[in-house]
């Protein structure tokens, strides 16, 4: 089984709800290869906040928006054998 780390910051890293789309097609990619290698993926969604939520009261609404948004993406990667908050 691959592990794999995504952070807040690498997914949503200009502001709120601007996400690096760029970087989940890349991950789904990533995926895309572990499934054709008949490997499983475990991902972990750490709370690396970007600059702009730190300190805002509303940050942990932000960072569950960008862990589901994520999901989404990644959502038809038979690969993915489940999801995790990290810290």
């Amino acid at each position: 089984m691959r592990r794999l780390d995504i952070s807040w910051l690498s997914v949503e890293s200009e502001g709120p709800g601007i996400y690096n789309e760029a970087y989940l097609a890349d991950l789904r990619k990533a995926c895309v290869e572990a499934e054709k290698d008949g490997e499983t993926v475990s991902i972990r969604f750490s709370r690396n906040a970007p600059d702009w939520a730190k300190n805002t009261a509303d940050s942990g609404e932000n960072y569950a928006s960008a862990f589901k948004h994520a999901q989404r993406r990644l959502k038809n990667c038979k690969a993915v054998a489940g999801w995790e908050y990290g810290e």
